[in-house]
């Protein structure tokens, strides 16, 4: 007869502690649901860039070597578009598995 009061839906305490498990498990979700739209959001965004960038690598290219022969000497400019594309097949083969030496 005891555990009949205990468990009673007139039991307030019962009420309160069922009540705020489910505002806990509710948050729960809430926040997992919530990240997981975020990451895709930011995933989809970083598609959309990557795209972006390269779909434009020929002009920044272009631009980025007129602005070099522009800031230094034509001497200093050559050198660094070497060592531009040293580095670019050292990451390159780096990222692809190939040895470029």
């Amino acid at each position: 007869m005891r555990n009949s009061v205990i468990f009673s839906p007139e039991n307030p305490i019962i009420h309160r502690r069922s009540f705020s498990h489910l505002q806990n498990l509710a948050a729960f979700f809430t926040n997992g649901i919530w990240n997981t739209v975020t990451i895709v959001k930011n995933i989809l965004i970083g598609l959309i860039v990557m795209v972006y960038l390269l779909n434009l690598k020929g002009v920044l290219k272009r631009q980025f070597r007129k602005l070099l022969f522009a800031l230094f000497s034509r001497k200093k400019a050559k050198n660094i578009i070497e060592e531009m594309q040293y580095v670019h097949h050292v990451f390159g083969g780096f990222i692809l598995g190939k040895d470029y030496r």
